[in-house]
């Protein structure tokens, strides 16, 4: 009876709101700069300041158990003008939604957007205003941003976001540019090839989807992935449900509680942002973007929080 109960007490502890001090959570972003590795960034307005994405720790997730693919063109690399470090979605012609641990302190001068073969130019970052880096793998992280492209995109249907609340039990598709992997750990020098697999969903929180990888029949999200999408198949569409953020093991591996922020619950503030409803309190938006991204900094250094880059 002892060990039942002991059992049960510990199955609790994998879904608590923070983890236990060996869960500690690291996002999915890049290991370093370049195409072989990728990392996730909060963005600022074009008019905005901050230190350059090159000055910040950066950690990246990929796909792990996942499958090449040259399918969901939608799916872009993400970075600055010295190389790609995560993953986005094309959601408007000229809007690509991310993650906001891997726009901050990125300039949209220096941010690159690369889809089909094509490289953009980035007009303005949004991050959620409620981005928290401190509460990273709670529901109040906000771990979202979008970024907007210099010019439209031609030849590529964007893929519409999730507008519902996910079922557990539902099966995402999850895509990014990450490195490969099994169910032993990532490759961590495997970045900038597009993956796809699948995993079933496992808990939905108010702002998160969550999953453990534990099966040798389902795929993960690694470093280098981090605001790429895990994707739910209506009839013959697939909806960008999820947006990749972290897990709790560094190298992605067995045992990893992986969580992506949930897209239906910001919905009306994407809506708002790519109809430009916050076009007039844009300055002071970027204000407090700016104030953010200096706890940012100082977070990386005192925090061993790392998201999945």
């Amino acid at each position: 009876m002892l060990d039942r109960l002991v059992g049960l007490m510990q199955q609790s502890l994998n879904w608590l709101e923070i983890e236990p001090v060996e869960r500690a959570a690291r996002s999915r972003k890049s290991r370093g700069w370049g195409i072989e590795t990728l990392e996730p960034r909060q963005l600022l307005s074009a008019s905005g300041s901050g230190h350059s994405a090159s000055e910040m720790h950066l950690v990246t997730p990929k796909i792990l158990n996942g499958t090449p693919t040259d399918g969901f063109s939608s799916v872009a690399l993400v970075g600055n003008d010295l190389g790609y470090f995560g993953s986005g979605t094309l959601i408007a012609p000229q809007w690509i939604l991310t993650a906001a641990h891997v726009s901050d302190g990125l300039p949209p001068t220096e941010a690159r957007v690369e889809i089909a073969g094509k490289t953009y130019l980035v007009e303005e970052i949004d991050i959620h205003p409620d981005y928290n880096s401190r509460r990273f793998n709670t529901n109040k992280a906000n771990d979202l941003a979008l970024w907007k492209l210099s010019e439209p995109v031609e030849g590529v249907d964007p893929s519409p976001i999730y507008r519902e609340k996910p079922r557990v039990g539902t099966l995402l598709t999850l895509v990014g540019y990450g490195a490969g992997g099994t169910l032993d750990g990532e490759d961590p020098n495997d970045f900038g090839t597009k993956r796809v697999g699948t995993t079933p969903l496992e808990k939905v929180t108010s702002t998160r989807l969550r999953w453990v990888f534990n099966q040798p029949t389902d795929s993960n999200t690694g470093h280098g992935d981090s605001g790429g999408p895990a994707f739910i198949k209506v009839g013959v569409t697939y909806f960008v449900a999820g947006v990749t953020s972290g897990g709790t093991r560094n190298n992605s591996g067995r045992g990893d509680h992986s969580f992506d922020t949930r897209v239906d619950a910001y919905r009306n503030w994407i809506d708002n942002v790519m109809n430009g409803a916050f076009a007039n309190v844009q300055q002071a938006r970027g204000a407090r973007v700016v104030h953010r991204h200096a706890a940012t900094v100082q977070d990386a250094v005192m925090s061993d929080i790392v998201p999945h880059l």
